[in-house]
């Protein structure tokens, strides 16, 4: 249900500055979480979005407003604030009225999941092992004649099979498509010597998320200049801005000692040399220094998890390759937590 809660505000959960924890769900669905140990206690949702409650919305979010103040009396140690993060304009008009001080609060959160626990990683490593038979199975579908829609099916099938939730996107391209990027797959029929660019991009297991990124190429033929070129840029500066990535050192840092491309690539490199990696895209995002302006600092610390990545393709090139790996922050450090191989044959 995650992500019709995307797009149908139902679900929400209340946060006590006691640590009380009040869950509100669908109607007749406490089994759901009677064996979480971190929920107290379940009551059904107020929801006010047209479907749910069309003429009726008023009374739903007087019926949240009166909850949520009557929480926050009880379990907020005398405060009358709330820090949310994602409530829509109706509910915090609504929470304003009645003397509580609604304010956004992503930050919390993010600064919160920066940091990934043993326990995480564990899970990670679960959700990248499941992915990775999937890639298994992608490799054996992956011969000339298959459309591009149908191999990343395959990733979407063994995806669900093996305990996996949804595909975030569907970035898988194949011969002048992989360039520019993020074209998603279509209907092109892959042919002998093509390489095929895909980015992972799905929620599996434990709903922790698998983001790398893999090349390869179409049969037995021989390989291009072109292509082992192109594969050796992105695979170096994948492999060589993931040793910048040590404890302590600022972002600011890992931009200036980034692998720089040659300037025929600059207008179609990642913006991002890294980001952090948990339920879905989390702070922080590390930007290459072509991006300077654009970007924010901050210190990498022991216990994050990053997706590094490289897309290498000329504006006027044929192909395009995307390469990205997921490591975590060791004190010695980088460490990659995926082993899927790279394309040996254009190494």
């Amino acid at each position: 249900m995650q992500v019709d809660g995307l797009h149908n505000p139902c679900p929400y959960v209340f946060l006590g500055a006691d640590g009380h924890t009040r869950l509100f769900d669908f109607r007749n669905c406490e089994h759901l979480s009677a064996h979480l140990e971190s929920i107290d206690e379940v009551r059904p949702s107020k929801a006010w979005y047209l479907i749910a409650a069309e003429h009726g919305a008023s009374r739903s979010i007087q019926g949240f407003v009166d909850e949520i103040v009557d929480l926050v009396r009880a379990h907020g140690k005398g405060q009358h604030s709330l820090a949310y993060v994602r409530l829509d304009a109706e509910g915090f008009i609504a929470l304003q009225a009645h003397g509580v001080a609604a304010a956004s609060d992503l930050e919390l959160m993010d600064f919160a999941r920066m940091i990934k626990s043993s326990e995480e990683i564990a899970c990670m490593q679960d959700a990248i092992a499941a992915c990775e038979m999937g890639l298994h199975r992608m490799q054996a579908a992956h011969v000339p004649t298959t459309s591009e829609q149908a191999l990343w099916a395959v990733l979407i099938h063994a995806n669900a099979e093996i305990g996996g939730e949804w595909m975030e996107t569907r970035l898988l391209s194949a011969g002048q498509r992989t360039n520019a990027w993020h074209n998603e797959c279509g209907e092109y029929v892959i042919q002998a010597g093509d390489l095929v660019s895909f980015d992972t991009d799905l929620v599996g297991r434990h709903s922790y998320s698998v983001d790398i990124s893999r090349a390869w190429l179409t049969s037995d033929g021989a390989t291009s200049d072109v292509q082992r070129q192109i594969y050796a840029l992105a695979h170096g500066k994948v492999h060589h801005d993931a040793a910048e990535l040590l404890p302590g050192r600022l972002f600011s840092d890992v931009a200036r000692s980034a692998y720089q491309l040659p300037p025929r690539f600059v207008p179609r490199m990642n913006r991002a040399i890294a980001h952090d990696f948990g339920l879905c895209n989390e702070y922080p995002l590390i930007v290459d220094r072509e991006f300077a302006a654009e970007a924010y600092d901050g210190q990498l610390m022991g216990g994050m998890v990053l997706c590094v990545e490289s897309y290498v393709g000329a504006p006027g090139g044929t192909i395009g390759v995307k390469l990205e790996e997921q490591v975590v922050v060791k004190s010695q450090g980088a460490q990659a937590i995926f082993g899927f191989p790279f394309e040996a044959r254009l190494m």
